[in-house]
């Protein structure tokens, strides 16, 4: 159990931490938000979107994350949006399309 308690602090952190890095703010509409235990009801908060969505085959990792308001995460949904990296996606995206291109041409 503690093993799971210790994941689950490690999340946590990693998520604050990006909160931190995006000044509280979401990468789409720009608005300042709280995370969602400290939002209000009715007020928007801070999630982490995958940007190549999970669906599409997008991994958790950190690269693949952004910050974004519950309400431009949303209306987002499972769409690859990937406006957030401001036209410049890390290089760990080329590397992961190189992976899926290599499966698909594997599996044909």
């Amino acid at each position: 159990m503690s093993a799971l308690l210790a994941d689950l602090r490690r999340k946590a952190t990693q998520r604050r931490v990006m909160y931190e890095d995006a000044d509280w703010r979401c990468r789409k509409c720009h608005e300042r938000c709280p995370e969602r235990m400290d939002a209000l009801p009715g007020q928007r908060f801070l999630t982490l979107d995958h940007v190549v969505p999970r669906s599409a085959g997008g991994p958790s990792e950190a690269w693949n994350l952004a910050v974004l308001c519950d309400q431009c995460n949303h209306d987002k949904g499972s769409k690859h949006d990937l406006s957030v990296w401001e036209g410049h996606p890390p290089w760990q995206y080329y590397a992961w399309q190189a992976r899926m291109r290599a499966r698909t041409l594997v599996a044909a």
